[in-house]
């Protein structure tokens, strides 16, 4: 239907038509790939291949997308100060966005249900223990501070690098592509 529109418009403007008939028609939407889950088999299949061929921050990252249902610029947003160990939660306050893949941005999230408490299972919690201690390691003052996922100077990973992990790890693996977060959180 575009392809006729956009045919018309040229007649149009090389005036061997007078008006586009076709100028107000609205193309059908093509229906959406159908979103495939993955099952905890691929997620952990996912998890032990990361484990052993990237670096410990991009696995614990990985950890936390896949046991919080988090989306990428969400984890990547997560700062320090909401994360309460003690009462094994954390809060979503945050998101990262790379504005025409370049300048980044925090936001508010995607929607007003994104601004929530998630509580924490075990292994996310040792993800998070895993990176606390290489932070503090890094600090010479042993603080907490800034994103839990964050390059070694304390800017934030870029969205796009992520996303490019992702989606090679799972063509390596041959797992169905699948959004890290196409999950139901946990409840609160």
């Amino acid at each position: 239907m575009s392809t006729l529109r956009n045919a018309l418009n040229a007649a149009v403007r090389s005036w061997r038509l007078r008006y586009n008939p076709a100028k107000h028609s609205v193309p059908p939407k093509p229906r959406a790939a159908e979103r495939t889950c993955w099952t905890p088999e691929h997620a952990a299949t996912f998890l032990r291949h990361g484990a052993g061929h990237n670096s410990d921050q991009l696995t614990d990252l990985f950890e936390v997308m896949l046991g919080t249902s988090m989306r990428r610029g969400e984890v990547l947003a997560l700062h320090w100060f909401d994360v309460h160990v003690m009462d094994r939660k954390l809060y979503v306050r945050w998101t990262l966005a790379a504005i025409d893949n370049g300048e980044i941005h925090l936001r508010q999230p995607k929607t007003e249900a994104s601004r929530a408490w998630i509580s924490l299972f075990p292994r996310v919690m040792t993800a998070l223990h895993r990176q606390a201690a290489i932070q503090m390691n890094a600090h010479p003052d042993g603080r907490l501070e800034g994103l839990v996922f964050a390059k070694p100077d304390g800017l934030p990973l870029r969205p796009q690098w992520v996303l490019d992990q992702v989606r090679k790890l799972t063509a390596e693996l041959g797992l169905p592509r699948s959004g890290l977060h196409a999950t139901q959180r946990p409840a609160s």
